[in-house]
């Protein structure tokens, strides 16, 4: 993936129940998967495209870590939301 700008987050600390964008506009569908301060996963989501929505109305307040993946890079690029 060299030569590809990062991808991340945007807002980064959130309400619950917001949506989010992507710096980067993704022209394949990717998996984003969302884990809680334990490590315990908390949401996965594909995304493809610039905007998501993501339902955090079960999640607790708090930081969480997000990994973005597809079937052929398990780890493309992660990053860390807090929800309010």
């Amino acid at each position: 993936m060299t030569g590809e700008p990062a991808l991340a987050i945007t807002p980064t600390v959130l309400n619950m129940g917001s949506t989010i964008r992507l710096i980067t506009y993704v022209d394949r569908p990717l998996t984003v998967n969302f884990f809680d301060g334990s490590g315990r996963m908390v949401a996965t989501y594909m995304v493809n495209g610039t905007a998501f929505d993501v339902n955090t109305t079960t999640w607790t307040k708090g930081l969480y870590v997000y990994r973005f993946s597809d079937p052929e890079h398990p780890l493309i690029s992660q990053g860390k939301i807090m929800v309010l």
